[in-house]
């Protein structure tokens, strides 16, 4: 090969090398760009979230508890005067009024005591009548002293003794009068009287154990249930702190349902409570009462109770949704009037069955995130898709039976005493 041939060579060579670093030079370039680009921190695009306005709402606070039915009287049907039972005047088990006639006992001794009692009135009477004569008369002689003193002392001695006589007699007119009209027995109350317990002809009499029949009044009818003394404390505390108001000095209304969940078609009060816990039992008993026309319900019913009234008055209510759990406690992010989240630690009141009700942490007009908070940091911008401003309408049921999905608070109210003693407290 010649010298020439060669230096050809070279050259083309050379060519080769440069265009190759060239070209490896723009690769490495491109891919160092890519990866200074990917290594670039991106700019962070607003959070998407729904918000709550916190608004103030007053909430109506009702207590449902399990009761159980009971008459209001039962009155036992006694003779009051012995005699034989001549005649039963009603059916067992009839609806009856009070003063319908149940039992006739034989009277023909019983007249012809008031007709002796009588006759012993009328002996008194002219006793009375010779005793205010001879007292006139012998008045006049001793003006005149024609009789003695002592003569005059005995008239007015008889004079008193007849006018105490005449007494003695009305008095025993009038028993033998009221023995005779307990020959009719009358019904002391209405309600449904039960089976007799003598039979026509018996002989009955006025001492002893002797129960002619019993009459229950149901109308009205007692309802009675229970509270717990935690569950008192606990209603006692929300009136002092202003969480919960009650009518004062008013009963609240109390509506009653059957098991099958139809209304009664009467409202109730409270007429009872004690005035202890049960030192066995831990629970105050409390009684209502019912107009109960037409006996629609009897002794021994399990109902609802349903006792309307109180108020939760001014209460901050969020989403349960939107309360979260963290080491610091409960928490919940507040969008700022620059849009952006702030995380604030709440402290929960009574909850409800979708809301909770918000006692610190939270302000009337606050703007609650309810949606989209899992990605949130304080501080981070969001862009706000949904705004509920409509104060959400609550009713609370304090309720004792676990099987039914509302917050317990367990309130009970006593009759006619507490309403008067939460409001005073």
């Amino acid at each position: 090969m010649n010298t020439e041939n060669l230096l050809e060579k070279l050259k083309a060579n050379r060519v080769t090398v440069i265009i190759i670093s060239v070209v490896v030079g723009v690769i490495f370039g491109v891919i160092h760009l890519e990866h200074k680009e990917s290594n670039a921190p991106k700019a962070k695009l607003p959070a998407m979230v729904s918000i709550m306005v916190v608004k103030p709402v007053d909430i109506l606070v009702v207590f449902d508890f399990s009761g159980e039915t009971m008459n209001s009287k039962v009155v036992e049907v006694r003779p009051r005067v012995s005699g034989v039972l001549q005649k039963i005047l009603f059916v067992e088990g009839d609806d009856i009024k009070e003063g319908a006639p149940l039992f006739q006992i034989e009277s023909e001794k019983y007249k012809i005591a008031l007709r002796n009692a009588e006759a012993g009135m009328a002996k008194a009477e002219a006793q009375l009548e010779q005793a205010v004569r001879d007292e006139s008369r012998l008045k006049k002689l001793i003006e005149k002293n024609a009789i003695s003193q002592k003569d005059y002392d005995d008239s007015l001695s008889r004079l008193e003794l007849a006018m105490a006589g005449v007494d003695s007699a009305k008095t025993a007119v009038e028993e033998a009068q009221i023995n005779l009209q307990y020959t009719n027995i009358y019904a002391p109350a209405s309600g449904i009287v039960s089976k007799t317990n003598q039979n026509e002809g018996s002989l009955i009499s006025a001492t002893g154990d002797n129960v002619l029949t019993k009459i229950t009044q149901l109308d009205p009818i007692y309802v009675n249930f229970s509270m717990s003394e935690a569950d008192f404390i606990k209603m006692r505390q929300d009136v002092a702190k202003g969480f919960l108001k009650l009518p004062p000095g008013e009963l609240l209304p109390v509506d009653m349902y059957y098991g099958n969940g139809i209304k009664f078609d009467q409202v109730g009060r409270l007429n009872f409570a004690d005035a202890e816990f049960g030192k066995g039992s831990g629970v105050m008993n409390i009684r209502a009462t019912f107009a109960n026309p037409g006996n629609k319900l009897i002794a021994g019913q399990f109902v609802r109770l349903v006792l309307r009234g109180g108020m939760r008055p001014n209460a901050l209510v969020i989403p349960k949704r939107a309360v979260m759990e963290s080491t610091n406690g409960k928490q919940v992010f507040i969008i700022n009037k620059a849009n952006e989240a702030e995380l604030k630690t709440v402290k929960e009141g009574p909850k409800f069955k979708d809301f909770v009700q918000i006692v610190s942490g939270v302000s009337a007009g606050d703007r609650v995130v309810i949606d989209g908070f899992l990605k949130l940091q304080p501080g981070d911008k969001v862009n706000i898709t949904n705004t509920i401003e409509e104060s959400p309408v609550i009713e609370e049921f304090s309720n004792n039976t676990k099987s039914q999905n509302k917050e317990s608070i367990k309130a009970h109210l006593l009759a006619n005493s507490l309403g008067k003693k939460l409001m005073n407290m």
